[in-house]
């Protein structure tokens, strides 16, 4: 059974199109897109068990001809071509290592942690942010669709991403800041001051969706 964040991964995927999936896990996320939009695709993972299991599943569904999984470290000695890269399930670290080296191809990611710096040096790398979408899945996930390009962005959408409108999860972003704010020691005056401008920042993006919502006749967000 493919997840809600798998399935958010894939509506960002064209049919017909070519994937390469760094840590494919199960390679569920492979099978499906090969089932419902006919993408090839090249699963990677680093562990024997996951290349194990992969294998049989993509076996097990006659997707063969369709799907090739390898065991490799990241994207070391793989050969790119004009495929969409997709990672998820790692941390920021981990993917801008993996990411080291790739330079023009179509990226979606999906990072556990630290999306500030994931955007920030992605952008240092020249891509932009194409697409970004937000789902609830147990916890909250941000998938987000970097394009090789530049785009200057302001120091809030590295924060919180450019296309972000959704008020629950700006809400949960809101009590992260504020348990981070009060757990700073007074005396770190630079680093309460910049937890308390994002806060602020926050909750006037959350007042100009009220706002919006209103003036489209789409009553309050609750």
């Amino acid at each position: 059974m493919i997840s809600l964040r798998l399935l958010k991964i894939a509506s960002l995927i064209d049919d017909n199109s070519k994937i390469i999936n760094v840590g494919t896990d199960h390679a569920l996320l492979e099978i499906y897109l090969a089932q419902n939009k006919n993408v090839s695709s090249i699963g990677i993972d680093i562990s024997e068990s996951s290349i194990k299991k992969s294998k049989k599943n993509v076996s097990d569904n006659n997707l063969n001809n369709m799907i090739t999984i390898i065991k490799n470290d990241g994207l070391n000695n793989i050969k790119l071509k004009d495929e969409v890269i997709t990672i998820s399930g790692l941390g920021t670290h981990t993917i801008l290592k993996i990411l080291k080296n790739v330079k023009y191809n179509d990226l979606i990611i999906q990072s556990n942690n630290d999306l500030y710096t994931l955007r920030k040096e992605m952008i240092k790398k020249n891509y932009y942010i194409y697409k970004e979408e937000v789902i609830y899945d147990k916890r909250w996930y941000v998938i987000i669709y970097f394009k090789y390009g530049k785009k200057k962005y302001s120091n809030l959408d590295l924060y919180l991403g450019p296309f972000v409108d959704n008020k629950d999860y700006i809400n949960y972003l809101i009590k992260v800041n504020e348990k981070k704010f009060d757990s700073i020691p007074n005396k770190n005056f630079i680093k309460k001051y910049q937890t308390k401008k994002i806060i602020k920042q926050l909750k006037n993006c959350r007042w100009f969706l009220q706002f919006f919502c209103y003036t489209k006749n789409w009553g309050p967000l609750s």
